[in-house]
């Protein structure tokens, strides 16, 4: 089957085929069979797919605004950020369908067939979705508020406290599952669950049947798995402790687990996301370790190896990082507000754009570090040895630089407003101090 595209280019329409970026809008594709093809930021904007085969298709970053896909065949395919907003999806099959951080907004689903699809972040509001089959679905973070839910079968699907419901509704009277930290899931049928970097640290989930699902990345410290169904889970990077319960004969090595404890040996782990909120990784080693956008907010890695850890985006808010190994590592755009790095060795550290407001530097080492753009606003670095350090852009306001070293620093575009130093501060030779100065 041949089509002209809105481009003027003609496009084949067969399974598997390569559509991408295709101009499709008005298209009649009724009944198509386009399984498996790619689709990828098709504009298919108020083009007819009713009946259509589309299982397995990549349909990510598509627009399908105002498409006619009822009773279309979704199966397994990606749609996680595309349009469907004002699309008709009615009794369409979207079983296992990736739909996260799709726009659904003012849809019509109703009928259609939602289970075990990731709506996760979905923009579902005002959507119609009237006696549509969401059991299982994974709608942690999604808006569904003033959505159409009457006669919905929500049993067994997924929510946090992130998630909008429309005003009145009871998730819980639905059969919905509470995901969150310390949460009851015992006796839970979570089987082929995408529970993936979910927060259940704390939660009961004995005899929970979690067969086949994904709980890769997930936070399972001193959480209760006791006697749970754990057949043909991944459980690639979630993290345990010594406080987590497994079922008898369970070996959470063999399953690619994280021992998250003091001492323990990370190197090189992939914790990219991880959600570490107060974990104990003292005198850890993580050395090159991934940990980009992780939550290690209020943890403990006071005499941790951070060696060439990629820390980008990481929150560590208010982490205790007491005479820590930080060399080489990666912390741009990292949030170090109110964090303990005294004493820490940060030689030759990217901190640019780093959010350091507040913590505690003294005597720490910045020699050759990359400072550039960050917030240093009442920053302690008394003592602190920055030698060599890149400092264009940042913000000093406020900051205690008593006895600090300053040599071979530039501070010609870097805001001093407010900061104190005293005598044994060293400033970079050809410096000229400003005259207001503290002790």
């Amino acid at each position: 089957m041949k089509v002209i595209g809105t481009d003027g280019k003609e496009y084949t329409i067969e399974p598997r085929a390569n559509l991408r970026g295709a101009s499709l809008r008005g298209a009649n594709l009724s009944e198509a069979d386009l399984s498996k093809a790619n689709l990828y930021r098709a504009n298919l904007s108020r083009a007819n797919l009713s009946s259509a085969s589309l299982r397995g298709a990549n349909l990510s970053r598509a627009n399908l605004s105002d498409a006619n896909l009822s009773d279309a065949d979704l199966s397994g395919a990606y749609l996680s950020d595309a349009n469907l907003s004002g699309a008709d999806l009615s009794k369409a099959n979207l079983n296992k369908a990736n739909l996260s951080k799709a726009n659904l907004s003012g849809t019509d689903l109703s009928r259609a067939d939602l289970s075990k699809a990731n709506l996760r972040g979905a923009d579902l509001s005002g959507a119609d979705l009237s006696k549509a089959n969401l059991r299982g679905a994974d709608l942690r973070g999604a808006d569904l508020s003033e959505a159409d839910l009457s006669k919905v079968s929500l049993e067994g699907a997924l929510y946090t406290d992130g998630t909008k419901f429309p005003e009145g509704f009871d998730p819980v009277d639905s059969g919905m599952h509470w995901i969150r930290p310390n949460a009851d899931l015992s006796d839970a049928d979570l089987d082929d669950a995408n529970l993936r970097g979910a927060d259940l640290r704390g939660a009961d989930l004995s005899k929970a049947n979690l067969g086949g699902a994904d709980l890769s990345r997930v936070n399972l410290m001193d959480t209760n798995l006791s006697d749970a169904n754990l057949s043909g889970a991944d459980l690639r990077g979630a993290l345990y402790t010594d406080g987590t319960k497994f079922p008898e004969g369970f070996d959470p090595v063999d399953s690619g687990m994280h021992w998250i404890r003091p001492n323990a040996d990370l190197s090189k782990a992939k914790l990219r996301e991880a959600n570490l909120r107060e974990a104990d990784l003292s005198n850890a080693k993580l050395i090159r370790a991934n940990l980009s956008d992780a939550n290690l907010s209020g943890a403990d890695l006071s005499g941790a190896d951070l060696r060439g850890a990629d820390l980008r985006g990481a929150d560590l808010r208010k982490s205790n990082l007491l005479g820590a190994n930080l060399r080489d590592t990666n912390l741009s755009d990292a949030n170090l507000s109110k964090a303990s790095l005294r004493g820490a060795d940060l030689s030759k550290a990217n901190l640019s754009e780093a959010n350091l407001s507040d913590a505690n530097l003294s005597k720490a080492s910045l020699k050759g570090a990359d400072l550039s753009n960050a917030n240093l606003i009442r920053a302690y670095l008394r003592g602190a040895y920055l030698r060599g350090a890149y400092l264009r852009g940042a913000d000093l306001t406020d900051v205690c630089l008593s006895e600090a070293d300053l040599r071979g620093t530039n501070l010609n575009s870097v805001d001093l407003s407010g900061a104190v130093w005293n005598d044994e501060t060293v400033f970079p030779e050809g410096f000229e101090i400003p005259e207001k100065s503290g002790t």
